[in-house]
């Protein structure tokens, strides 16, 4: 863009919307997320660059991973209208079986579906007759469901563009309705920042910018997960806004394991008279003078107390 463009004109960002009324805002808990290890990365057909599906689908698609995310559910969310995002149709197939074997109103939905069957779903759920709706990316564009006040986050995507889309379905104004909630199995709130936050936009040339420096000051402002409650805080915040725990300040001392040993009394040094180094210390005999030490005249009167130094130099 920077090629092409003088300079960039900045819309109303997302915050500036909260802060108008126009979206709310978007509590977030990151309880868990799958390990991404060996998991590569390609662009899609729509240009960006995100996580390969296949190895996603093989990543997230495990029954301790979908039981948790049923699990918090309930405990954070339950009888909210909520939208799932999967890494897959079958990801999502098995999400919906888990809500539904729970006895939870749940429905899938992806592109086999023709016109009619989709609309008959979505009016389901707009109507409040279905709990959870879940899908791979067909919702994260042109879908428009103000009452939605959940989304679970069950596909882990390094684009922060398709993030901010997703959230986006939840953030929507509606009566009643004071905050989202994400409910972030994937991890990429840790990643990618939390998605109400403004944006560092700027004209890009396409040239590499960002330092190691910028990368470390970029990872150090990211969310991080309370210990206790899993609510995602932001960067410094040492108390957790939602449970109040504060996790105990690490002490700078190491403390190792280990053993006294006995010392060995060693021949005594020889020291030289304590006069000497007093009057070597105000400057009245120079350091390493070689005459004998006799008596030092003009001494000043010191107490015992303050001649007690150790005169081993």
């Amino acid at each position: 863009m920077a090629r092409t463009s003088e300079r960039l004109v900045v819309g109303a960002t997302i915050k500036d919307l909260i802060d108008d009324g126009y979206l709310v805002d978007c509590d977030i808990y990151a309880p868990s997320e799958p390990d991404l290890k060996g998991v590569k990365s390609s662009k899609g057909i729509d240009g960006l660059l995100d996580y390969n599906q296949a190895d996603l689908e093989d990543a997230t698609d495990k029954p301790e991973l979908i039981g948790d995310i049923l699990t918090h559910w309930r405990k954070l969310a339950s009888d909210k209208p909520t939208v799932v995002f999967a890494t897959s149709i079958a990801h999502s197939q098995h999400i919906v079986e888990q809500f539904q074997a729970s006895g939870i109103t749940a429905e899938h939905i992806d592109y086999h579906a023709d016109d009619d069957e989709r609309a008959d779903i979505l009016g389901r759920f707009a109507r409040g007759e279905t709990m959870v709706l879940s899908n791979v990316a067909l919702l994260s564009e042109g879908w428009d469901c103000p009452a939605c006040e959940v989304m679970i986050l069950a596909r882990p995507t390094r684009s922060l563009i398709r993030f901010i889309q997703m959230v986006g379905r939840v953030i929507r104004q509606a009566p009643g309705k004071t905050k989202a909630l994400l409910l972030d199995h994937s991890g990429s709130t840790a990643r990618l920042g939390h998605p109400c936050d403004d944006l560092p936009l700027e004209l890009d040339d396409g040239k590499p910018k960002v330092s190691s420096k910028q990368q470390a000051e970029r990872k150090e402002s990211l969310p991080k997960p309370c210990p206790a409650c899993k609510f995602m805080r932001p960067a410094g915040v040492h108390e957790c806004p939602k449970c109040g725990f504060k996790p105990e300040r690490l002490s700078d001392v190491l403390v190792g394991d280990g053993e006294l040993v006995k010392l060995d009394r060693k021949k005594p040094i020889r020291r030289k008279p304590a006069s000497t180094c007093i009057a070597s210390c105000l400057g009245m005999v120079k350091p390493g003078d070689s005459r004998p030490a006799g008596r030092i005249t003009n001494m000043p009167n010191f107490s015992a107390a303050s001649t007690r130094m150790d005169c081993a130099r």
